[in-house]
């Protein structure tokens, strides 16, 4: 049964994560907000911890050490890792060219993986910040990206595109990691 929903934000929602406990739920948006909404006390009424970004939000992820988390905006080519103060701890900045669009964590938590508008996929190292690996062949925009269960592989897709009422293109890729 549904046990909570809203409709706070002013602009597209591009983000729905839980909080590293699972009591609360980050919700981002293009309207440039983040809020965070308590689903261990439900109501419908309940008014969010408002946090304002600034600059329109294409992606959130909870970061491993459950402090912060990973903001990718549509006003620069970095990813931010900020607390609900607005205190930037960590910039991932330098390899991509135009905005990023999507974010992924590895499964033992020490890498980020960021998609963006300039058809690039780039695997940061979150202790260092600094990137391990840029990997091309998409032919559009980057708008997904996750890692298989054991890090060996990543998947990313790009923008689908419909050519007509009968034929859909999607294009993905699937990069291997490890030799």
């Amino acid at each position: 049964s549904l046990v909570f929903q809203t409709m706070d934000h002013r602009d597209a929602i591009t983000a729905v994560e839980f909080e590293a406990t699972g009591k609360f739920v980050l919700t981002a948006s293009m309207d440039g907000t983040i809020r965070l909404y308590d689903i261990a006390n439900p109501t419908n009424n309940q008014k969010p911890r408002l946090y304002t970004y600034g600059k329109p939000v294409n992606d959130l992820l909870t970061a491993p050490n459950g402090k912060t988390f990973f903001v990718a905006n549509n006003g620069n080519n970095n990813v931010e890792s900020i607390d609900f103060t607005g205190k930037v701890y960590q910039t991932f900045t330098g390899i991509h060219t135009m905005p990023v669009n999507c974010l992924g964590l590895s499964n033992n938590k020490k890498m980020l993986v960021t998609g963006g508008n300039d058809k690039s996929v780039v695997i940061w190292d979150i202790a260092t910040g600094k990137p391990l690996k840029t990997l091309l062949g998409h032919t559009w925009k980057v708008n997904s990206v996750s890692f298989s269960k054991n890090d060996q592989y990543l998947v990313s897709d790009r923008k689908s595109t419909r050519l007509n009422s009968s034929h859909l293109v999607i294009s993905y890729a699937v990069f291997c990691l490890k030799k």
